[in-house]
Parts: structure tokens; C-alpha cells; sequence
């Protein structure tokens, strides 16, 4: 029964009246590209189901210039109970992967978007040489659970401060990988 009521389109509704961008493009019944801060941004709700949960997860996506060298950085807060600072760790990529790395995790605009911002997954990535940067951030809020057993469902809203959090991060994303 909460699972007929489970979409993916729902869902990416709610994300963007949550997010209130400044303009909203539909590409496709889970997928829209907005604005949020002056930047362009693609946001994109997906639906996983495991056994008797079903989760729709909504992802951030900000595309930059282009990137030095092909790389991959997956960055996460330090801290187990208590949200620490930002870290980054190189997944894929030399010299240059470490110094994007260095300096986003380095940046005191990214940290303190950081520490407001309820994520799970973060990472940037430079699919080739010379490509442009992207950078994806996947929501905690923005999210829907659904259980089977019992029946029932919850919407995780994005509130005022993961709005800002989030616009300030897509700023200061901007601002330290521009290229030098």
C-alpha cells in the first residue's frame, strides 16, 4: 500500500519545493537541473528497495570547469559521534588528484557548509583529462522511507539550514576549484 504511493517523481517534488531554487528545468520524472545560489545543479531521486524497506534517495550534482587530471575524491566527515571536520581521500588519480583533494578539503567555506550539511555520500570526480569537475552530494534529507511491515512511510524535509548548508557548499565548491 506505502509502496504504490513510493515514486520517484513525488518525491523529486517535494526536494524542490524544499530547495526553492531560482528556476527549475524538468529533464525526466526523477531527474530536474535548478538553480540554487546562482549555480546550476542537477538533482536526482532514486528508488531502492531492499527486502521489506524502500528508500528514495535524492543526490546533488554541480558540474565546474574543467578538471587538471583524471581523478576521484570521495570526502566524509571525521568523527563517529560527534560530526568532525571534512576529510578527503583519493580514490583514483596522482599528484593533481591529491592537490584537488588538498584543496577542498582545506577550504574554510567547504568545512563550514559541511558541518550544517546532513549527508551520506560526497565525491568528486574528473572522468578524463581536461574534463569538466563533478561534484555529487547524496542527502540524508530530501529522503523517503517506506517500510512494509508495518506500513508506513516518512518524507525527511530539507529545513532552512540544510537549504543554506547546501548553497553555500555548491558556492564554495566553485570558489575552490576554480581553476588557477
Amino acid at each position: 500500500m506505502v509502496a504504490a504511493r513510493l515514486r520517484a517523481p513525488s518525491v523529486l517534488d517535494r526536494v524542490l519545493t524544499d530547495l526553492e531554487p531560482d528556476a527549475v528545468e524538468r529533464l525526466a520524472p526523477d531527474r530536474a537541473r535548478c538553480s540554487i545560489g546562482g549555480h546550476r545543479c542537477g538533482v536526482v531521486a532514486t528508488v531502492r528497495s531492499k527486502m521489506l524497506l524502500t528508500l528514495v534517495t535524492t543526490s546533488v550534482t554541480v558540474d565546474g570547469a574543467a578538471g587538471i587530471a583524471t581523478s576521484e575524491v570521495r570526502l566524509a566527515h571525521r568523527g563517529q559521534l560527534r560530526r568532525g571536520s571534512l576529510t578527503a581521500r583519493v580514490r583514483r588519480g596522482g599528484d593533481d588528484a591529491h592537490a584537488m583533494a588538498d584543496r577542498v578539503a582545506s577550504n574554510d567555506g567547504i568545512q563550514r557548509a559541511c558541518q550544517h550539511l546532513d549527508f551520506t555520500r560526497f565525491w568528486l570526480h574528473v572522468p578524463t583529462p581536461g574534463a569538466p569537475w563533478r561534484a555529487t552530494v547524496a542527502l540524508m534529507g530530501g529522503s523517503y522511507v517506506a517500510t512494509r511491515v508495518p506500513p508506513s512511510g516518512r518524507y525527511i524535509s530539507l529545513d532552512a539550514e540544510q537549504r543554506r548548508a547546501l548553497a553555500d557548499l555548491v558556492g564554495a565548491l566553485h570558489v575552490a576549484l576554480a581553476t588557477p
